[in-house]
């Protein structure tokens, strides 16, 4: 079987992990300003960066970052799919 044009090796195991950062306002250091997520996947089938962004893609690069008032970014890297979001947070 091929995904996006690259032979796929068997795989026993696929995870994702992720890590969340809270960001600390400089001017208010008990304030919680924004927030930093990286979503990563690996262990899958191999990743390849398509020619162009379908339906859903761009709801997470376009539709979320809009929601949030943040940016998504989104890295196709070889041996998995990473997610960056980075937006702040209403103020109370």
């Amino acid at each position: 079987m091929k995904e996006a044009g690259l032979p796929s090796e068997s795989r026993a195991s696929t995870h994702a992990s992720f890590t969340l950062y809270l960001v600390i306002d400089k001017e208010f250091a008990r304030e919680i300003s924004g927030l930093y997520l990286e979503w990563t996947e690996e262990g899958g089938p191999l990743v390849a960066e398509p020619d162009k962004r379908g339906f859903g893609t761009r709801m997470i690069e376009r539709g979320l970052a809009s929601e949030l008032q943040g940016e998504v970014t989104l890295h196709f890297h070889l041996l998995g799919l990473q997610c960056i979001i980075d937006a702040p947070l209403p103020k109370a």
